[in-house]
């Protein structure tokens, strides 16, 4: 998933819409895909597209991109996606109310 590490990248170089925008193009190419491992993902990157806006204090458009994570894989029966979907709850929890 390159454009996961793009997307990384430009949050890291401080590049936050250059950063969801990479981030949004992983969710539409890999978001609908039954994989486990490609599941774990997009998860991530939702979560990191999250953590983006968190950190922009927008905290409604970052619980948006969390809850879309719990949203998604909740169901998902694998161990590793349900361990990104703890992380993407813990992060909602987080957020002020």
């Amino acid at each position: 998933m390159a454009l996961f590490s793009k997307g990384y990248a430009q949050s890291l170089n401080g590049n936050a819409e250059e950063a969801i925008d990479a981030y949004d193009k992983v969710v539409r190419r890999y978001g609908d895909s039954p994989r486990p491992e490609l599941q774990v993902g997009v998860a991530w990157t939702l979560i990191s597209k999250g953590d983006i806006r968190k950190k922009a204090n927008n905290s409604l458009e970052a619980r948006v991109a969390y809850e879309e994570v719990v949203k998604r894989y909740s169901k998902s029966s694998s161990s590793d996606v349900q361990a990104v979907v703890n992380v993407a709850k813990e992060r909602i929890l987080q957020l002020p109310t």
